[in-house]
């Protein structure tokens, strides 16, 4: 049975969760005020509706409290943002999230004990200075504030060597909890918490469990190993 989600608000992260929900293999209801988002988003989710979102009723009408989800993006609009999480939570809507600006605006949405806060504008920035400050780094996944897994190319020194040899976890403080392994014929598998006696191999991309300190003490290391 396919997950159904109202976005409320088609800004350009309600727009885009909105699309990708959709080709995801979601139904989705898009909601907005203004027409020409609506006629911008029309053939791109299952139903897409202009209307007045503050009116509870409207809502109920075109099925936004009948979903699995709701994502508030109404980021300049903070009153109507409050105002939408308290009737979805009365509703009985599951989950619910909200774009917000800081962290007040995330605080004053969770005292409702109503919403999830999203902040894309923070969330960008601390991705962003995560590459800027690792650039080595081919990606990372952030788990919370402080704790991410981060994915990096097998370096030089460690081809051939196997994690028991190494002892990464008692030198740096970090797991690799995970291998991308580059098969002869080019295809690739992941091997989730690999074989310690496992040697490496110059083509595995490895992916690292630490903190922002124990990733930058493994990133100086490996600057200096080079």
């Amino acid at each position: 049975m396919k997950k159904s989600y109202a976005v409320l608000g088609l800004g350009t992260l309600g727009y885009q969760v909105a699309v990708n929900l959709q080709e995801g293999g979601a139904e989705v209801l898009a909601m907005d005020i203004d027409p020409a988002k609506i006629e911008r988003i029309g053939d791109r989710v299952a139903t897409a509706v202009c209307a007045d979102l503050k009116n509870e009723q409207v809502l109920r009408k075109f099925g936004a409290y009948d979903v699995d989800a709701a994502i508030v993006s109404m980021p300049d609009h903070f009153d109507v943002t409050v105002l939408l999480a308290y009737f979805l939570k009365k509703a009985g809507v599951r989950e619910i999230l909200v774009e917000v600006k800081t962290e007040d605006e995330a605080n004053a949405t969770a005292g409702l004990g109503a919403a999830t806060a999203i902040f894309p504008a923070l969330d960008t920035a601390n991705r962003l200075t995560k590459k800027l400050l690792m650039p080595d780094l081919a990606d990372y996944i952030p788990l919370t504030s402080d704790f991410f897994i981060v994915e990096i190319p097998c370096p030089a020194l460690w081809a051939g060597k196997s994690l028991l040899e190494l002892d990464i976890r008692k030198r740096y403080h970090v797991q690799i909890v995970g291998i991308r392994l580059q098969e002869k014929t080019g295809k690739s598998e992941f091997a989730v918490l690999p074989p310690p006696e496992r040697p490496l191999h110059p083509s595995d991309v490895l992916f690292v469990l630490g903190s922002t300190q124990q990733i930058g003490i493994l990133k100086q290391a490996l600057s200096l190993e080079r």
